[in-house]
């Protein structure tokens, strides 16, 4: 009944043992890449650990073969890890990290296993609010968010601008030949 209870407590992150742990059930053995490449693989094929600049463990995420299949359910962190300095990845696979929820923001790639210091490798951010998970590292490009951009606006005022200006500069010249017209033949 206790370990129950402290298993129910560590999930619902009322209690904790270690850092926080999101994902499966945190544990210390991850699964051969050979059996997390298998399908209906339960246990955890990686493990993202996140550290202040300090070095102090904050939490870590454990993902398994079914996030990856669908990475965009991987892991939303809610109001996101803050004062992450660095990243300790193990495991098969790669983690894609970003700055915004629902996977958006600045994003940065790790891959291999190992310790990645995040400023290193470009990231700016110390917060990250989501995680994807691929097995084989191939995430798909970022879709574009840029809009419209500051061109389309330009070139569509620029053009009504010389159509404007076309129709008055034909109807002076229009105006101009019949006032010439009418004041030759008044002389």
């Amino acid at each position: 009944m206790l370990l129950y209870s402290s298993l129910l407590l560590q999930a619902l992150g009322l209690a904790t043992a270690q850092a926080a742990c999101y994902g499966v059930f945190c544990s210390e053995t991850l699964v051969s890449e050979e059996e997390c490449r298998m399908p209906g693989t339960r246990g955890p094929c990686s493990t993202l650990e996140f550290f202040d600049k300090d070095g102090i463990s904050l939490t870590k995420i454990q993902l398994t073969r079914d996030d990856a299949s669908d990475p965009f359910e991987a892991v939303k962190l809610g109001r996101g890890v803050k004062n992450v300095a660095s990243v300790r990845q193990t495991g098969t696979g790669c983690h894609r990290v970003f700055k915004g929820r629902r996977f958006k923001g600045e994003e940065l790639t790790l891959e291999g296993s190992n310790m990645h210091s995040l400023a290193e490798k470009g990231y700016g951010a110390t917060v990250i609010k989501s995680v994807k998970y691929d097995i084989d590292c191939k995430f798909p490009p970022a879709p574009s968010r840029a809009g419209v951009g500051w061109q389309i606006p330009v070139l569509t005022i620029s053009l009504v601008g010389n159509v404007v200006l076309g129709v008055v500069v034909v109807l002076f010249y229009r105006k101009m030949k019949q006032g010439e017209l009418v004041s030759t033949t008044g002389d």
